[in-house]
């Protein structure tokens, strides 16, 4: 008889003779949460994933403005034929903004505050860069461009509110 000729033992059978239940020799838990805890902290907060996309959205029509002189259907032409409404529709989304950004975490406020303040500067530098040159169709794009960001970036707080908004007052 050589020593291949043993009866092997089934699966089934090696698996019932292993222990039901096994202890741990020491207490898991600490070595879990912390790994849990580890895999929260690398991940972004929501708040800067949403300045990064607010962020990254300026830049990128920015960016098309400037390399393929794309621009939004209409904006240019609209802001130069009628100042009056385009104003009138900014004071209405920003009150509307201001009524809803309480609705935002803490943290949300504070970069979509600051993503703003960096679409409005820009505004701003284009505006009087605009004045010193007001042929320049880069110039036009770019300061439409830079208005419609400012416009989306309302619309977006107030679209991300509305389901809120509406869970409350009812």
């Amino acid at each position: 008889m050589k020593l291949d000729d043993k009866p092997r033992a089934s699966l089934e059978d090696v698996l019932a003779r292993l222990p039901q239940e096994i202890v741990p020799t020491h207490d898991l838990w600490p070595r879990i949460e912390a790994a849990m805890h580890d895999e929260m902290s690398a991940r972004p907060p929501a708040s800067r994933v949403v300045f990064g996309l607010v962020a990254g959205c300026l830049l990128g029509a920015v960016m098309m403005s400037v390399l393929w002189g794309v621009r939004a259907p209409g904006t240019s032409d609209l802001l130069a034929r009628d100042a009056a409404s385009v104003m009138a529709a900014r004071s209405q989304l920003a009150t509307t903004y201001r009524t809803r950004l309480p609705l935002l975490d803490a943290p949300t406020r504070v970069r979509v505050e600051r993503a703003l303040g960096v679409i409005q500067a820009a505004e701003q530098d284009l505006a009087q860069s605009r004045r010193a040159a007001p042929d320049s169709a880069v110039l036009s794009r770019l300061y439409a461009s830079t208005t419609r960001q400012e416009f989306d970036l309302y619309d977006a707080i107030v679209r991300a509110t509305e389901p809120f908004v509406r869970r409350t007052s009812t």
